[in-house]
């Protein structure tokens, strides 16, 4: 009996387990959920706090556009320096440990140590990334590729400010609304971001096979703009008071 008891235990508890499970995919799918969360999301808030999600947001997704053209370097680098898979891998390394290191010294010194402004922070890494796509595409020696490692050792820094703007901008009760679309933004742009890269590379690889670092370039120079205008945004809503109707 005991025994008939605890398999029956075990069974009620595996079917509530199920129907917890179904529950939250269904409020997943939901479409009622799928639009409260972008209701939410572009709200408009004081500050000109809905326009600076939209940039922030705009500007996260231009950055991670360049992530697409990594499987591209090493066809880039066999054929404009004739580097073997291991002189690649000893530059990939290399790139990032600089960027490591632009992270944990450059990145907290400005910050934290200097004060400097989120938003200045996101042009200076905006700066950098262009610059170091520039190199990428004109490089006609692999020791140039290191140099521009060097010079775009910061340029993961927007991508952490911007979250952090983000989160300064909405309160905690939208965060995980807020982050949430952003996530399935990021998501989507591998899908049409890679065959992009790709047809450009394999159009332009025996004219100028630096094309898609160029493409890169313009991407972040756009991302840096964004970031000039959410500067001027910060100190036009500090210097008055904006409600929600200016917006």
């Amino acid at each position: 009996i005991k025994e008939t008891r605890g398999c029956s235990a075990i069974s009620d508890n595996d079917q509530e387990l199920q129907l917890k499970s179904n529950s939250k995919l269904a409020d997943l799918c939901n479409c009622r959920n799928i639009k409260e969360t972008f209701i939410t999301t572009f709200q408009k808030r004081p500050n000109y706090g809905r326009t600076r999600i939209i940039l922030l947001m705009l500007a996260i997704c231009l950055m991670v556009m360049e992530f697409n053209t990594m499987g591209l370097e090493l066809l880039y680098t066999e054929l404009k320096f004739n580097w073997t898979y291991e002189q690649y891998a000893n530059w990939i390394v290399t790139t990032l440990a600089l960027y490591f290191l632009g992270m944990i010294i450059f990145f907290p010194i400005l910050s934290y140590k200097m004060g400097v402004q989120d938003e200045i922070l996101g042009i200076i890494g905006g700066v950098s990334g262009v610059i170091l796509n520039i190199f990428k595409a004109v490089a006609n020696k692999g020791y140039m590729m290191y140099i521009g490692s060097l010079i775009g050792m910061v340029k993961g820094v927007p991508l952490v400010v911007g979250r952090s703007l983000t989160s300064k901008i909405v309160p905690d009760s939208d965060a995980g609304k807020v982050f949430s679309v952003l996530a399935s933004f990021e998501c989507i742009i591998p899908l049409v971001a890679t065959p992009f890269y790709t047809f450009v590379y394999n159009t332009f690889m025996n004219v100028f096979p630096g094309s898609i670092f160029i493409l890169n370039a313009i991407f972040l120079f756009c991302s840096l703009n964004m970031y000039l205008i959410l500067f001027w945004l910060s100190k036009r809503g500090n210097s008055q008071t904006i409600t929600y109707a200016q917006i």
